[in-house]
């Protein structure tokens, strides 16, 4: 998110999906199930933002993990659209803009309402819009409801869908254009390589 000159702050941390992948990440490297929760967040105030990761069956760990999943002000799923739109009206017109949203499946699933999810999709495609940039929105495909991802592919100028196909100890990575607007999109699937930076293998795919 781009720096805010005047900040909009909560009164208790905003980073749930950051705390839940520390635990993921962590639990899958250790072997042990783990948890997280966020003790300080530069949105309410604070210079940077803390994680405590620990394990799940440690008491404190539990009442603290609780207590940040089930804050006492404004219902989550609005303090963080609210928090999200403020930040968007801080991009300033330039020649190289890029909006990033990674995941944007957090946002889906914390709001949990359509009405507000098109809400922020207006928001976006305005703030992009009227600053020459370029938003990138990354989702996890089939795990929500169809008529939102389907709002969502709507809206979109590009639709790229990855599909990682698993056999054995060989991962592939397929990459297709499913959708660019005013154009007809390609069919053919192109093999992705994903390394220090992404190339297309087009020996055996047509492009």
């Amino acid at each position: 998110m781009p720096r805010m000159h005047r900040p909009f702050r909560f009164k208790e941390g905003i980073c749930y999906y950051h705390a839940g992948l520390f635990a993921g990440l962590l639990s899958s490297l250790l072997d042990s199930e783990m948890s997280a929760y966020e003790s300080r967040c530069h949105a309410s105030g604070n210079e940077f933002c803390t994680f405590v990761v620990g394990p799940g069956s440690d008491k404190d760990i539990q009442d603290n993990v609780s207590r940040f999943f089930n804050p006492t002000s404004v219902r989550k799923g609005d303090e963080v659209s609210l928090f999200t739109e403020h930040s968007l009206k801080q991009v300033q017109a330039g020649d190289d803009n890029r909006i990033m949203i990674d995941n944007f499946s957090f946002y889906i699933d914390l709001i949990d309402d359509r009405d507000k999810i098109r809400r922020l999709l207006n928001q976006i495609y305005e703030i992009t819009s009227g600053t020459n940039s370029i938003c990138y929105l990354y989702i996890f495909k089939d795990t929500h409801r169809k008529d939102v991802e389907n709002m969502i592919v709507s809206k979109s100028d590009v639709v790229f869908d990855l599909d990682v196909v698993v056999s054995g100890e060989n991962i592939t990575n397929l990459l297709i254009v499913s959708k660019i607007r005013g154009m007809i999109a390609p069919t053919k699937r192109m093999k992705v390589h994903i390394k220090d930076r992404i190339t297309l293998d087009t020996s055996q795919e047509v492009v």
